[in-house]
């Protein structure tokens, strides 16, 4: 009877061990992304992973898929050549940028949007900006200028890295007798008009339009 009761002891320690060496060796595992030496996916990658100088066609995907800027504009751009992204950056201050997107690029000047891009934070923050600009009337008189709101520009910009402006000549036509100059200072990365400067005879004399006449925005 004894022999009985300890045959079945010495089975019932053996099961035990067994499970325990099992269990160890589940524990000591490591884990497949661990053992690949990969992380778990983010679900919204940082931008900052991206870079912004250098850029070509390749990049200017890989940003649109983070940045979202409207389709209308990205369907208009159709270039052969794959070295030009007609993306630029620039920064407005520490972690935030304006964000420069050709759409087109005409024939003597092309239409863009502009984004604000905001990296202080994660994940980071994009919003497309509209910006105050005024069209020819073509009627003489003070109201000739008519202001309004776009998000889509056209001419070509500028931006002073120093003052962190933009400015935005747009000619009236190819000549380039006559036109306007807007600049924009940025606040908290919303653009403000702070000077426009303009030549509305189409008089066949250039003029730069640094020296076109400042008007009352």
């Amino acid at each position: 009877m004894k022999s009985v009761t300890h045959q079945a002891n010495v089975r019932w320690l053996g099961a035990t061990m067994l499970a325990l060496v099992a269990a160890v060796a589940c524990t000591a595992r490591p884990s497949v992304s661990a053992a690949s030496g990969t992380q778990p996916a983010s679900s919204t990658p940082a931008t900052n992973a991206l870079k912004k100088t250098d850029l070509t066609y390749a990049d200017r995907v890989a940003w649109r898929s983070q940045l979202q800027w409207p389709q209308d504009c990205e369907s208009s751009f159709d270039y052969p050549d794959k070295s030009f992204a007609g993306i630029a950056f620039f920064e407005l201050s520490t972690q935030h940028y304006l964000v420069q997107v050709t759409c087109t690029l005409g024939a003597y000047q092309g239409t863009y949007v502009f984004l604000a891009l905001d990296e202080s934070h994660s994940p980071s923050t994009s919003r497309l900006l509209s910006f105050v600009e005024y069209e020819d009337s073509g009627e003489p008189g003070p109201n000739r200028l008519q202001k309004s709101e776009a998000k889509e520009l056209t001419g070509t910009p500028e931006f002073d890295a120093g003052k962190k402006q933009l400015r935005l000549i747009n000619k009236f036509r190819g000549l380039g007798d006559c036109g306007y100059l807007a600049t924009y200072a940025f606040t908290k990365d919303q653009p403000d008009l702070v000077q426009l400067q303009a030549k509305l005879d189409c008089d066949g004399k250039a003029v730069n339009p640094h020296d076109w006449k400042k008007m009352n925005p």
